[in-house]
């Protein structure tokens, strides 16, 4: 479906600048243009098979199509986070902070649920804080259904356009009347490098995959960084995250997540005691 890359990375950037946003709002309160002729050579005319360049990169890193519905607990390294805000917390705020309980259920294609139990007692700020937290694991999952946890090209269709570079990689194009994408394949076809342009904003972001740390037959590189750089008009959001991860019933989910918004506040998130749903007719969709 046309579209549907530029809808994966306006997504992502999206969420990310408003993740940011809200969730340091928060503790404030406490402390697609056509391609040109010739630009590139057209799909149909590459001597490359578009599906199986497709299969290529659906193929490149780990992405569990078949994933339904995390559900985990949630640990805060709230010392850290304070300490990257140069913030001052009283020693009963940070006991109801470290005491405070959070469970959430992300299903694909539903916002996430998100639960607080405030054992010690609610902090003071206990509203802006659980908007904040909403803000920031719901925020993370509708960043990881489509660009995580699905392939990242559905057919070949998507694709307008295909450039072979000069060391072997290639970058491939989608575009339409208000969106322009463009990704950069590494040498294992991997999508390394993502840019937006819309009439709204610019934004760009680069992925890096790393082995399994314990590799089998058959293993996939997974997802381990990303670095992604907003421009809206005249305010640029640059945010870096890194993830490692668990297996639970067979299936590599987040474990470890941290946030760096550079110039604002860094965070870090524990996944926890997580159990999984599965939808066994999900698959990859066929290249076509």
């Amino acid at each position: 479906m046309r579209g549907a890359l530029a809808l994966k990375i306006r997504t992502f950037l999206t969420v990310n600048i408003l993740l940011a946003a809200s969730f340091l709002a928060a503790e404030a309160d406490s402390t697609k243009g056509q391609a040109a002729a010739g630009d590139g050579i057209p799909v149909k005319s590459l001597p490359v098979d578009p599906q199986k360049l497709v299969g290529e990169i659906n193929g490149s890193y780990y992405h569990p199509d078949q994933l339904s519905e995390v559900k985990c607990a949630v640990a805060f390294d709230w010392s850290s986070f304070f300490s990257s805000l140069n913030a001052k917390v009283s020693d009963a705020r940070m006991r109801s902070l470290n005491a405070l309980q959070i469970h959430y259920t992300a299903t694909r294609g539903k916002r996430t649920d998100v639960k607080f139990n405030w054992v010690d007692g609610r902090a003071d700020t206990a509203d802006q804080l659980e908007d904040g937290i909403q803000q920031i694991i719901s925020g993370f999952y509708q960043s990881y259904w489509p660009l995580m946890a699905s392939s990242p090209i559905a057919k070949a269709s998507e694709i307008r356009r295909i450039e072979p570079q000069s060391d072997g990689t290639s970058k491939i194009f989608e575009s339409d009347e208000n969106n322009k994408v463009e990704i950069a394949l590494d040498k294992n076809f991997a999508p390394a490098h993502w840019s937006f342009d819309s009439p709204a904003f610019k934004g760009a972001f680069d992925l890096e995959f790393k082995d399994s740390p314990t590799p089998v037959a058959g293993d996939l590189r997974r997802l381990s960084d990303l670095h992604v750089v907003t421009n809206t008009g005249a305010n640029t959001m640059n945010v870096q995250i890194k993830l490692n991860y668990q297996s639970v019933d067979g299936v590599n989910i987040p474990q470890h997540v941290t946030y760096d918004i550079v110039g604002a506040y860094s965070i870090s998130l524990e996944f926890i005691g997580c159990s999984i749903a599965k939808n066994p007719d999900s698959i990859a969709a066929p290249a076509q």
